[in-house]
């Protein structure tokens, strides 16, 4: 870049050396007055412009390195936010495993709501740092956008929670009662046909199910429409408003 800008420089002095020799400045050459007046408003036109052009080349590395150094910088803040999410989803999936390995066996509620908070509180820095994440996604590219990392951990979250609501709900005890299988939300695709169904057990399950906050009602909804259904949605903000 800087070896163009060089070049650029010597090529504007070279013409500018070349448009300063003005034989039309000399009135005893014989031109008339109003001749050398109109060439002497080119001559000046042509140096402005001369001047402005050096001035800008001369400022354009700067510029430059300025603009490199900010990407520099934002590419460094945008890998460390790779990391540290990768890092809190590892953790996540950790607590996921332990989850799965104890609803196997019957546990006291209060267990299940210990999981569960902390379930949340993880998934809560991962949605905080999800969004720093995808304001550069455009600029930047790895496994967390390519290879859906961030798409896959909310499924596994998802199900982790409902597993955990379903053993809290039925308040599971050291007993011999029967472990029914959980309630499995279905996706509506949009088609009226389907969605009477979808409706009612997702008024049951998510919609009247008071441990849940209105922002985890409103992403449970958003994940589990499809096709037309999910474009006229897909505007509304995942707020506790909504």
């Amino acid at each position: 870049m800087e070896t163009y800008i060089s070049s650029r420089l010597a090529t504007i002095e070279d013409i500018w050396k070349k448009a300063k020799k003005n034989p039309y400045q000399n009135t005893d050459a014989g031109f008339s007055t109003a001749f050398v007046l109109q060439i002497q408003r080119h001559y000046n036109q042509i140096q402005s412009k001369y001047e402005e052009t050096k001035t800008y080349l001369q400022i354009c590395p700067k510029s430059t390195l300025n603009i490199e150094a900010k990407s520099s910088k934002e590419e460094s803040k945008q890998s460390t936010h790779l990391k540290r999410q990768t890092f809190r989803i590892q953790q996540l999936n950790q607590t996921i495993n332990l989850v799965k390995q104890e609803l196997l066996e019957i546990k006291p509620k209060v267990r299940y709501e210990s999981l569960l908070a902390k379930v949340k509180e993880q998934w809560s820095s991962i949605q905080i740092l999800n969004e720093e994440i995808m304001v550069h996604e455009s600029s930047f590219q790895s496994n967390y956008f390519i290879g859906k990392e961030y798409q896959t951990i909310v499924q596994t979250y998802e199900e982790a929670v409902d597993s955990l609501l379903y053993s809290v709900t039925t308040n599971t005890t050291k007993s011999n009662k029967l472990i029914l299988p959980k309630i499995t939300i279905p996706f509506f695709d949009g088609i009226y046909e389907h969605w009477p169904t979808f409706k009612d057990i997702f008024l049951k399950v998510i919609h009247t199910n008071k441990s849940l906050s209105n922002i985890e009602k409103m992403q449970y909804l958003k994940t589990h429409v499809r096709g037309e259904a999910s474009r006229m949605i897909q505007h509304l903000e995942i707020t506790d408003v909504n």
